[in-house]
């Protein structure tokens, strides 16, 4: 539960300074890849209403983890990293080379985003059923965050849950080397449940 090593640069940042750098790094990325089609005035990240999103997304994390505390963890949670023994009596945790500091949440987020986000075949189902999914999996991430004694739990799933949308869109989908049709499909989920993630959390 403490660092085990001299903490980078980046570690000692505040959460909010964490996170939007972080997401400063994916845009730039994502920018670089999409070079060649804001040439033609084609890019994924020339949509005005987006912007606005953007904005929003980042005023959102500003005021959520202005108060929240960087916290050592394993950075790289999920089910896949997960073995029990045969008789179930005991439980591995394996891939601890993303160890770090991290802001609250981030652990939380994290397998959500590795166990549904990044599955792209559901990527196919209508929103509001893809939507029902997600309702489902943040409401098992809002009793982990109470276990874990973190506040205002659904609040903190909400502003996590943005963190990682950006990352998605940013480095996940316009980064990779996936063809439009297929970025055009991600890209259009992750910045609806954006504006949804958002709504909710100033309701």
């Amino acid at each position: 539960t403490k660092p085990s090593r001299q903490l980078l640069f980046s570690e000692e940042l505040s959460a909010a300074e964490f996170h939007l750098s972080r997401i400063n790094k994916w845009l730039n990325l994502a920018q670089k890849k999409e070079a060649a089609k804001l040439a033609s005035g084609e890019s994924f990240l020339s949509d005005e209403k987006f912007i606005d999103i953007y904005e929003k997304s980042l005023d959102l994390i500003r005021k959520e983890f202005e108060n929240r505390k960087m916290i050592w963890s394993h950075g790289h949670f999920r089910s896949k990293d997960i073995f029990c023994n045969f008789d179930k009596t005991k439980i591995y945790l394996l891939d601890f080379g993303h160890v770090g500091m991290r802001p609250e949440g981030y652990e939380l987020a994290f397998m959500f985003w590795a166990d549904y986000l990044m599955d792209d075949e559901k990527w196919d189902m209508e929103f509001e059923s893809w939507h029902k999914e997600i309702e489902n999996w943040t409401a098992g991430l809002e009793k982990l965050a109470e276990k874990l004694n973190f506040k205002n739990p659904k609040k903190l799933i909400q502003a996590s849950s943005v963190e990682r949308l950006l990352g998605t869109i940013f480095a996940d989908i316009l980064s990779s080397d996936r063809n439009d049709k297929e970025k055009t499909k991600g890209v259009n989920l992750m910045k609806k449940l954006l504006e949804k993630v958002i709504e909710e959390y100033y309701q």
